[in-house]
């Protein structure tokens, strides 16, 4: 025996919450989803190859599709989400020593020491090594709360004076020519229909 109480609204919610999980091919939703997986996944590729990824990748990982609008006057907005911290990387900051070539700059703070704790942490690092004023090479293994806490100022102090280098992420993956490929694929869907 069929079931007779159907919600053809219901039906048609679940229909249409998969039509905007997944897009049919050929529209503008699907076209604009693969090329910002696409440029995504160059960011991704290019904080890699620079070495940028530590153990844990949160920068990378934390790259992701936010906000997809089409508006009535056909205007679309797409809005790519990362750690707040994704601009340092992206365009470099100056050190206090170095010009990294940035637009921002150390002056009189370091970075947070929370964030050089983070940065030990998902780099795995377990010791320090430096040479003491006497030439002697010095390895301090980081396994106390208080040792921890000291890299991190040390560190600290060191991206202060040397800046951080930039790593355009971002910038390469969504050049004006990228944005010119979409356009491009965007007009076929009008011209082909």
């Amino acid at each position: 025996m069929a079931k007779q109480d159907v919600d053809i609204l219901e039906q048609f919610g679940s229909i249409m919450r998969n039509t905007i999980i997944e897009p049919a091919e050929n529209t503008i939703p699907a076209i604009a989803k693969k090329w910002l997986d696409e440029r995504i996944e160059q960011a991704k590729q290019i904080l890699a190859n620079d070495g940028r990824n530590t153990t844990a990748g949160a920068l990378s990982a934390s790259i992701r599709q936010g906000q997809f609008e089409l508006s009535e006057d056909g205007i679309m907005t797409m809005t790519v989400v990362a750690e707040n911290y994704w601009k340092y990387i992206n365009y470099g900051v100056n050190g206090t020593q170095i010009n990294q070539g940035s637009t921002m700059s150390f002056t009189s703070k370091a970075p947070p020491r929370s964030a050089m704790l983070k940065y030990i942490k998902d780099k795995t690092i377990t010791e320090i090594a430096y040479t003491n004023r006497d030439g002697q090479r010095i390895v301090k293994p980081l396994n106390t709360e208080k040792a921890r806490e000291g890299a991190a100022y040390v560190f600290a102090q060191a991206v202060k004076r040397k800046g951080i280098r930039k790593t355009p992420f971002i910038d390469d993956a969504f050049t004006d020519e990228q944005i010119d490929n979409l356009t491009k694929l965007l007009a076929n869907i009008w011209q082909s229909q």
